[in-house]
C-alpha cells in the first residue's frame, strides 16, 4: 500500500480509499482493517484546541508506507507500545526507526519522507498531533507549550515512565464516548504538567550545581551507583545517607535534582528494567525473577509490574517470547 499525505486530515481520507471500513461518531471516526489486509483498526479523535489523536494497533499482512509533505506542524507526540516504526526523513537525509516501548516528538515546521509500517508485526501507538491554539488551553494552567516546543528543539526526549504510563491509559481505557473524550482531555493536560515539569528541573540544574561542592555531587553519584547494584535489598534513607556521608535532605533533594527522579523513583524504574530482561532471558520463574529485584511477594511483583507496563509479568513473558 502507498500513499502521498499532505495533512492529517488528507491521511483519514485516504485510507477510506485503500480498503479500510469507516465508522464515524461525533468526535471519533474508526478505520477497522480488512480481512484481506489483515487485522485491527486505525481510531482518530478529534478534540478541542486543535488536537487530533491517532491510536493504531493493527497486524498487516503487506508492508504499509505513505510518503508524507507536511508544513505547518507544531508538535506530535508519538509512542509505540508494540512492535516498530521506519520514518525515512528526507529533509534531513537520515533513517530513524522507532522501537517498542519508545517515545519521540516531531517538531519539525516542514516534514517531507515516507513512514513505514512493517508486514507481519501486530503495531500499536499512539499519536498526538497539539496545533498552537491549544497554548491558549494550557496558559490557563501556568503551562506554556511554546516553552515546551523551544525546550525540546534543543534537548533529548524523556522516555519518562510516568508519561508513558499516561499514554498507555488513553489506549487501553474503555469508557462511554462521551466519558472517554472527558477522560482522554484530562490525560493530556496530564501530559504537559509532566513536560512542563521536567523542564523547570532541567532548568533549575545549573541553579542546583551552584548550591553542591563537587564532593556532593560524587557523594550522590555514589548513592546511585549503591542503589544500582542492590537491587535485592537496597539501603533505607538512613543507611545510604550514613554510607555516602550526606544528610538525608540533601540526599533525597539532591538526587532528585540531578537525575530527574526519587530514590525510590530509581530503584522502582531499575527494577522493572531488570524483571524485563530476566522474563525474556532466562527460565526463571515469577517468583524467583520477583525475589531477584526486590520483592518478597509475588503479589507486591506482580501489582509493580502492571502499574507501569499494563502487563502482568506472566502475560508479558508469553507475550514478548
Amino acid at each position: 500500500m502507498d500513499m502521498v499525505i499532505n495533512c492529517i486530515d488528507d491521511f483519514y481520507e485516504k485510507l477510506s480509499k485503500i480498503g479500510f471500513i469507516q465508522e464515524k461518531s461525533d468526535n471519533e471516526s474508526v478505520f477497522e482493517v480488512l480481512n484481506s489486509y489483515g487485522n485491527g483498526y486505525i481510531k482518530r479523535f478529534k478534540l478541542q484546541g486543535g488536537i487530533d489523536l491517532c491510536i493504531m494497533d493493527m497486524y498487516l499482512k503487506n508492508d504499509f508506507y505513505y510518503n508524507f509533505k507536511v508544513s505547518k506542524k507544531y508538535l506530535e507526540i508519538v509512542y509505540v507500545k508494540e512492535g516498530s516504526l521506519k520514518l525515512f526523513d528526507y529533509t534531513k537525509d537520515k533513517i530513524n526507526r522507532l522501537n517498542e516501548d519508545e517515545l519521540i516528538f516531531c517538531l519539525d515546521a516542514n516534514f517531507e519522507g515516507k513512514i513505514l509500517h512493517p508486514k507481519n508485526t501486530k503495531l500499536k501507538y499512539i499519536s498526538l498531533n497539539i496545533e498552537k491554539e491549544f497554548n491558549d488551553e494550557l496558559n490557563k494552567f501556568g503551562i506554556d507549550l511554546n516553552k515546551i516546543v523551544d525546550f525540546y528543539l534543543k534537548n533529548d526526549v524523556p522516555q519518562n515512565i510516568y508519561l508513558k504510563n499516561v499514554l498507555i491509559s488513553m489506549m487501553n481505557t474503555k469508557l462511554s464516548n462521551e466519558e472517554y473524550i472527558m477522560f482522554l482531555m484530562s490525560k493530556i493536560y496530564e501530559i504537559f504538567r509532566i513536560l512542563f515539569s521536567e523542564i523547570k528541573i532541567k532548568s533549575n540544574k545549573k541553579e542546583f550545581l551552584k548550591n553542591y561542592t563537587k564532593d556532593d555531587i560524587k557523594r550522590l553519584y555514589k548513592a546511585k551507583w549503591i542503589i544500582e547494584n542492590n537491587l535485592k535489598q537496597p539501603p533505607s534513607i538512613n543507611d545510604l545517607s550514613k554510607e555516602i556521608c550526606l544528610n538525608t535532605f540533601k540526599l533525597k533533594v539532591g538526587f532528585k535534582d540531578l537525575f530527574d527522579e526519587t530514590i525510590y523513583g530509581y530503584l522502582r524504574l531499575l527494577r522493572i528494567k531488570k524483571s524485563k530482561k530476566l522474563l525474556l532471558e532466562t527460565e526463571f520463574s515469577i517468583e524467583e525473577i520477583g525475589l531477584q529485584v526486590g520483592y518478597k511477594t509475588m503479589s507486591g511483583f506482580n501489582n509493580m509490574f502492571k502499574k507501569y507496563i499494563d502487563l502482568t509479568p506472566l502475560k508479558y513473558r508469553e507475550k514478548h517470547r
